[in-house]
């Protein structure tokens, strides 16, 4: 007969306080740069909806515009993006804590690259209390933007992009 808790139940991968560990490397693949700002804008159209219904509809126009630029600033964090620029290629190191490689969106036009992440929440609550013992908070999706104008024009196609360890790494050919 089987006990209601198996070992690999409490302990092991099924746990849902244990997290999966992360691939060691995983590519990220370019998209088109308007699809990564596509994604950005409808994430905050959506949280701008949660906090118009939260806050009632508000009458005039200027109330809207006030709650879009909230969603915008909880949605769109900032991403550190350090740039490197040599006679071949344009190097970017951006710091995704966090996130997993398939949580990013990356994507590239000659002088831009845009960086979105998104990672959902799976609605389920965290098993421990917090430091002041206040009550499991569930797990809200969590996002990250940055927009880089790039310093040289460079090739999109000739990309190739690595995360791992919560570092995003994407190196980029010059054109010409």
């Amino acid at each position: 007969m089987k006990t209601a808790y198996p070992i690999d139940r409490v302990w092991g991968r099924d746990d849902p306080r244990v997290e999966p560990r992360r691939a060691a490397w995983q590519i990220v693949s370019p998209r088109d740069l308007s699809d990564c700002l596509l994604e950005a804008y409808d994430a905050v159209a959506m949280r701008a909806a949660v906090l118009l219904r939260e806050n009632g509809m508000p009458p005039l126009l200027d109330p809207r515009r006030e709650l879009w630029a909230r969603a915008e600033r909880e949605v769109l964090g900032e991403i550190g993006v350090d740039l490197q620029v040599t006679a071949a290629s344009v190097t970017a190191l951006a710091s995704l804590p966090d996130f997993a490689g398939r949580d990013i969106a990356l994507g590239l036009e000659p002088r831009w690259m845009v960086v979105f992440a998104r990672k959902l929440g799976d609605g389920r609550r965290d098993m421990n209390r917090d430091i002041n013992n206040n009550a499991p908070a569930h797990h809200e999706p969590r996002y990250a933007f940055c927009s880089v104008e790039l310093p040289k024009e460079v090739e999109p196609a000739n990309c190739c992009a690595v995360f791992h360890d919560g570092l995003l790494g994407v190196r980029i050919l010059r054109r010409g």
